[in-house]
C-alpha cells in the first residue's frame, strides 16, 4: 500500500475499512458522532493529538502509521534525508557500482556499543572519551543515530522474511502498521501502547502531549 500523497483523513479512511469497519461503527466505538468523524476522512477537520491515538488504538495501528510524513514531493524527500544526515547520520555512498544509503555509525558503535541505552557504560581509554566527546558534539542525537539503524535492521527482517515466503503480505503490511506497537488507553483512561503480545504497557509522555490530549479539537 503506498501512501505517498495521502492525506490524514484518506489514511483514516483506509485503514478504517481495512478493519472492516462502517463510519458508524468506529465512530460508536471511539464515542463521536458519525458526522465528526466523516469530516476527519473529507479533511474538514483535523483529530487532536489524543483523538489521533484513540482512533489508531480502535484500529490497532501504530500512531505513526497515520501521523506520517508527507513525502510526496520530491525535493521535500530530498530535505527529509538532509535531516535524517545532520540528526542520524544517514549518508548517500557508491557500493558495488550501486548508489546506497548508510547509516555512518560504525565508529560510534564501538565506542558505546550496539545497544545506546545499556546501563552500564563501556570502559574507554581519555583518547577514545576525547573521540567520542567530538562525535557527541558532531553528532545530535548519537544514541537515537544508533537505535534508528537497529530498528530499521528488524525492517530488513521482516522485509527477507516477506521475500523468502516465510510470511503472507497482509502479514508484513501488519507488522508495518502496527510497528512498533500502537498506542492506547488503559481500563483508568492513562495513556499506554501495546507491544506486540497486544499486553498494555505504561508509558512516560511529555508535558506536551498531554497538553494536546487537552486542547480542543482544530
Amino acid at each position: 500500500m503506498l501512501f505517498l500523497g495521502y492525506t490524514l483523513g484518506r489514511r483514516i479512511r483506509y485503514f478504517r475499512k481495512r478493519a472492516g469497519l462502517t463510519q458508524k461503527e468506529l465512530a460508536a466505538v471511539l464515542d463521536l458522532s458519525e458526522s465528526a468523524l466523516r469530516n476527519y476522512e473529507l479533511d474538514n477537520r483535523t483529530p487532536g493529538r489524543g483523538t489521533l491515538t484513540r482512533i489508531a488504538d480502535a484500529l490497532k495501528i501504530s500512531y505513526y502509521a497515520l501521523d506520517m510524513y508527507d513525502m510526496s514531493e520530491i525535493n521535500r524527500t530530498l530535505h527529509f534525508l538532509f535531516e535524517m544526515e545532520e540528526m542520524y547520520q544517514l549518508k548517500p555512498d557508491v557500493i558495488d557500482g550501486e548508489l546506497v544509503l548508510r547509516f555512518d555509525t560504525k565508529r560510534l558503535r564501538e565506542l558505546i556499543g550496539d545497544d545506546p541505552f545499556a546501563d552500564e557504560e563501556p570502559e574507554l581509554t581519555e583518547e577514545e572519551e576525547r573521540e567520542l566527546k567530538e562525535l557527541f558534539e558532531k553528532i545530535p542525537a548519537p544514541g537515537d543515530a544508533i537505535d534508528l539503524e537497529n530498528q530499521i535492521g528488524n525492517w530488513y527482517d521482516a522485509y527477507t522474511d516477506y521475500q523468502e515466503g516465510l510470511i503472507d503480505q497482509k502479514t508484513y503490511e501488519d507488522w508495518k502498521f502496527k510497528y512498533p506497537a500502537f498506542a492506547g488507553f488503559d481500563e483508568e483512561g492513562n495513556v499506554a501502547i501495546y507491544d506486540e503480545n497486544q499486553s498494555l504497557v505504561p508509558i512516560e509522555l511529555p508535558e506536551e502531549f498531554w497538553d494536546g490530549l487537552s486542547d480542543e479539537e482544530s
